[in-house]
């Protein structure tokens, strides 16, 4: 794979680890879970207030 050959190539190494795909995954894990979170705090804010 391009990818897993670049990392290998940045490390001096084409056998090496590149802790660069799990970092970014990370981040856009922790992106999408923040999202997430605040589409259900509206969702129920204004399903709350309708009701009241």
């Amino acid at each position: 794979m391009a990818s897993d050959s670049a990392c290998g190539e940045a490390h001096g190494r084409e056998d090496a680890y590149c802790i660069d795909v799990p970092t970014q995954v990370a981040a856009v894990k922790a992106t999408l879970q923040s999202c997430a979170s605040a589409l259900l705090d509206e969702h129920f804010s204004g399903r709350v207030l309708r009701r009241s």
